[in-house]
């Protein structure tokens, strides 16, 4: 699966912060949040204050949900991150379309996670007859996506954010 070459920024996430995710929708100021999950019951993926690399990845062709991860993952090892790409994680996702509230209306951004019972949701950020629209909603396993459609990536351990050296 051939990939569209990423565009990437810095993001600083402070995944300890109270109420992280209901503040962070807030300071977004979506002109449509909405959320089949309070922001209370949406996972956090971290703790403590990391600065992250987040990149905007498409594929040329439909991709399905299945596939998402490892195809990630290869992205990244290929961009020499030791661990590949993983999805950002939702406060990830809405911290960037904070950072860039006009990146969604040119572009639909898709993330994916699990939430603490392992169902499948997406946080997709768009826009919708003409206002920025946050939509989190369970996402079936086996459904797909149009090519072009843009996710939000980071390397696979924020810990390791460095790329390995060319040898």
């Amino acid at each position: 699966m051939k990939s569209i070459q990423p565009k990437s920024i810095n993001i600083t996430v402070n995944y300890d912060k109270p109420q992280a995710i209901a503040k962070a929708i807030k300071a977004a100021k979506f002109d449509l949040p909405q959320c089949s999950l309070k922001p209370k019951s949406i996972p956090l993926f971290g703790s403590g204050n990391i600065n992250l690399e987040v990149y905007e990845v498409r594929f040329d062709r439909v991709t399905y949900n299945h596939e998402l991860p490892q195809a990630l993952e290869e992205l990244g090892k290929r961009l020499g991150y030791k661990s590949g790409f993983k999805f950002a994680d939702p406060l990830t996702a809405i911290l960037y379309a904070a950072a860039k509230p006009d990146r969604q209306r040119h572009t639909t951004m898709l993330t994916h996670f699990n939430d603490s019972a392992g169902q499948l949701y997406c946080l997709c950020l768009d826009e919708c007859v003409g206002k920025r629209r946050l939509l989190i909603c369970r996402e079936d396993p086996k459904s797909s996506h149009m090519a072009g459609y843009c996710f939000l990536a980071v390397p696979a351990l924020p810990s390791a954010i460095q790329r390995q050296s060319a040898n």
